[in-house]
């Protein structure tokens, strides 16, 4: 019997550890080029959420264009990056990219 036991455990275990889901994805351009050349300026805002309850931060676009004093826009990157542990644990990270002049 402790043998079934163990392997029943086993089992739950890696259940468990199969229904984790970790995604990252940077969306869509990448201007990066031109603002090491000087051509566009870059600013940057920030938000995410633990547990789908408490959230933080603004990641508008609006948000980004005023931390890097931008007032026209010519790109716009997003990366997202999350965690996701049964569907029921999580931990969400939103990145807003603008560039512009």
């Amino acid at each position: 019997m402790p043998l079934r036991k163990t392997f029943i455990v086993l089992l739950l275990i890696a259940g468990l550890v199969s229904a984790a889901n970790i995604v990252n994805t940077t969306l869509p351009l990448d201007a990066e080029k031109k603002v090491a050349s000087g051509e566009l300026k870059k600013g940057e805002s920030y938000s995410g959420s633990y547990l789908g309850l408490i959230t933080y931060g603004d990641a508008s676009i609006k948000a980004a264009a005023e931390n890097g004093g931008i007032k026209n826009i010519v790109y716009v990157d997003r990366k997202e990056s999350s965690f996701v542990f049964l569907n029921l644990l999580g931990v969400a990270k939103y990145k807003t990219i603008v560039y512009g002049y």
